[in-house]
């Protein structure tokens, strides 16, 4: 009997020492197979906040259209852009505060360039390519920058794909150009046809110029929501 007890207890102790670690030994779960439910989230956003899961929550909710408070979509979601949100209100239980929050996108702001270069010698007179307008946008502003001191005008035309090749004056009489310097920029656009439409073409075509080298011109626009 006393042998038998004592075998009982090495057998135990075997069993309590070892078969934890070779039997019920914890499993590994790869980090991709994690997933998260960030809707059961409901604690405060805040500027100091590290709850990852309930700012993707705040980000879903923006992007899908949702949300509590006074928050309000306008407008489509155009490809490449989150919707426009306006008012005060909050999203879930993360507050914000704003009159008119900005657009969410890749780039609302863009340029169409024009590179007119004399190869050498004086620039001609004449038309210097044309570019497609990838995006219904407003001119904003124009900057001309040369190499050479010298003067040069140019007129920026536009036209629409039905009408091409015929293009149409749309800076007045305040056409780009630089006068005894090397640079010149304008923001006024005084009679300009600011808007392009997504598919038009725009043209600079040079009316006179005595400048040996290269110019570029730059029209900045800004894209329509």
């Amino acid at each position: 009997m006393i042998k038998f007890l004592a075998y009982t207890r090495r057998y135990l102790a075997v069993l309590f020492f070892v078969l934890p670690v070779n039997v019920w030994a914890a499993t590994k779960i790869p980090a991709k197979d994690i997933t998260v439910n960030a809707s059961a989230f409901s604690k405060n956003l805040g500027p100091t906040d590290t709850d990852a899961q309930h700012t993707f929550n705040t980000i879903d909710q923006m992007a899908g259209g949702t949300g509590g408070g006074n928050v309000s979509q306008s407008g489509a979601v155009a490809t490449n852009y989150f919707p426009k949100w306006t008012g005060t209100g909050a999203i879930g239980n993360s507050t914000y505060s704003t009159t008119d929050a900005a657009n969410w996108t890749s780039a609302t702001h863009d340029k169409i360039q024009f590179i007119i270069d004399g190869h050498g010698a004086t620039i001609a007179a004449g038309a210097s390519g044309s570019k497609a307008v990838a995006a219904n946008c407003t001119i904003t502003s124009w900057d001309m920058t040369s190499n050479a001191t010298g003067n040069i005008t140019v007129d920026v035309k536009k036209t629409d794909y039905a009408t091409f090749p015929t293009f149409s004056s749309i800076a007045a009489a305040a056409k780009p150009a630089i006068a005894n310097t090397n640079k010149n920029t304008n923001s006024t656009l005084t009679g300009w046809t600011k808007t392009f439409a997504v598919g038009d073409r725009v043209q600079a075509l040079v009316d006179s110029a005595d400048i040996n080298g290269a110019v570029v011109l730059t029209l900045y626009v800004t894209k329509n929501q």
